[in-house]
C-alpha cells in the first residue's frame, strides 16, 4: 500500500523568496503618521520606508494609540519599541521594577511567585486609579509568557538573594563543597 503523503517535502523553487517579517519601530511609525498628516500620498510613504501598503494602512488606522505611546516613551526607548502598549501596563511594570529593585537592595528574598503576586496587587491599584472608560476590559493574567517578556524588558537575570544568604560565610561554604 502506498503512503498517503510523500516522505520528503516537495522541492521549493529557488526563485521563490520567503517573506520576512520587518519590525517597524515607534520612530518610523511616528514619521509615517507625520508624513500622512502633512498630505503626503500613501504610495510615496510606502516607497520611502520600503513597507507594504497594508502595513502603512494599519499604522495609520492606529494613529491615536501610536501618538499616545510616542508621548509616554523616552527617546532611548523609542528605538526599541515596535508595538504600542497599554499605559496602565507600563505604569504597573515600572512600579513592579522599582519594587523588585528595592527588594534586591534590602537583600529580601524575591521569587517568581512573589513577583507575580505583587504584579497582581499593583495592577489592581493602577486600575483603581484610572477613570472607568480607560480601565482594561480583560483581567491581567500574569502568565508565564508575560513574566518572561517582563524579565527581558527589565533585565532581570539570576536573582540570588535569599533570607540569610547575605550573612553567610561564602569562603567556608566553598571549602565545604570542595571537601565533600
Amino acid at each position: 500500500m502506498q503512503p498517503k503523503h510523500p516522505a520528503t517535502s516537495p522541492i521549493i523553487s529557488p526563485n521563490v523568496a520567503k517573506k520576512t517579517w520587518k519590525s517597524v519601530t515607534l520612530e518610523v511609525k511616528l514619521d509615517i503618521i507625520h508624513r500622512h498628516e502633512r498630505g503626503e500620498k500613501t504610495n510615496s510613504i510606502v516607497r520611502y520606508h520600503g513597507l507594504t501598503p497594508a502595513t502603512v494602512s494599519t499604522i495609520l488606522k492606529s494613529t491615536d494609540s501610536i501618538k499616545k505611546a510616542g508621548d509616554t516613551v523616552s527617546s532611548l526607548q523609542a528605538k526599541r519599541i515596535t508595538q504600542t502598549r497599554d499605559s496602565a501596563m507600563d505604569k504597573m511594570e515600572s512600579l513592579l521594577e522599582m519594587w523588585i529593585n528595592d527588594q534586591v537592595h534590602c537583600c529580601m528574598p524575591v521569587s517568581t511567585v512573589l513577583i507575580i503576586a505583587k504584579a497582581h496587587s499593583l495592577w489592581e491599584d493602577v486600575q483603581a486609579q484610572l477613570p472607568e472608560e480607560e480601565k482594561a476590559k480583560t483581567p491581567f493574567g500574569a502568565s508565564k509568557g508575560w513574566f518572561d517578556h517582563f524579565r527581558k524588558r527589565v533585565g532581570l537575570h539570576n536573582i540570588q538573594t535569599t533570607g540569610e544568604s547575605a550573612s553567610a560565610d561564602r569562603p567556608a561554604a566553598d571549602v565545604f563543597v570542595c571537601l565533600s
